[in-house]
């Protein structure tokens, strides 16, 4: 499991004012008074780390992202409102102790260009003519070390560990991946997120277009 208290937090249909949580000593810590929307549901909570990317799919399965440190995985999916599981599953995730190595005594993140290292960022799209309900995944290829004194930080990215795969939720299989080259993604960029427009319409081939944001550091 991963779960500091974090809760996540779905707008559901317009109600009157209800409390949303109320300690075992009758006080009251959160409400809604319903004049700024509708009141909240608490959809799953974390205990002990925080997810970085959230995705819900048209079936209401939801998914999440996490730094990868010394976890064992990096993209999980709730199986209730505590809990977690490997997605696709935990062989998809690059094992902790291959996540990173070094050349030259510089430090850089795992080249696997299949397994996920460290992924920030999700995205959705529905079934269509040309694919299924997908969804997106941005591994940055970084994932988080620690040195001897337990300082932590960020190696450089290899060629083949940044990538976006597509992973079908009809089947939840790995059906597409796209790596970056040298001249595209350098050792210090860094995969922020994505956004895709997939209509047949955008591009000559008819694949649609993806723009994703990049930083470095």
């Amino acid at each position: 499991m991963k779960s500091h208290i974090l809760s996540l937090l779905v707008l559901l249909t317009p109600s009157t004012a209800q409390i949303t949580f109320q300690d075992s000593s009758s006080t009251i810590l959160r409400t809604d008074n319903g004049t700024h929307g509708p009141p909240m549901e608490e959809y799953h909570y974390y205990h002990t780390q925080w997810p970085i990317g959230l995705a819900i799919s048209s079936t209401g399965r939801f998914f999440a992202t996490y730094t990868r440190g010394t976890y064992a995985y990096t993209l999980g999916e709730a199986v209730n409102k505590t809990a977690e599981k490997p997605y696709p599953s935990l062989s998809h995730q690059v094992p902790v102790s291959q996540l990173n190595t070094s050349w030259s005594d510089i430090p850089f993140g795992s080249n696997n260009s299949t397994g996920l290292i460290s992924v920030q960022a999700l995205y959705i799209t529905p079934a269509s003519a040309l694919r299924p309900e997908t969804l997106w995944v941005v591994d940055t290829g970084r994932p988080t070390i620690h040195d001897a004194d337990g300082t932590p930080s960020m190696p450089y990215a290899a060629p083949g560990g940044p990538k976006i795969l597509a992973i079908s939720l009809d089947n939840d299989t790995v059906y597409a991946t796209y790596t970056f080259p040298v001249s595209v993604h350098y050792p210090d960029s860094y995969m922020n997120d994505i956004r895709l427009d997939l209509r047949p319409s955008v591009t000559a081939s008819g694949g649609g277009i993806a723009r994703g944001r990049v930083g470095a550091g």
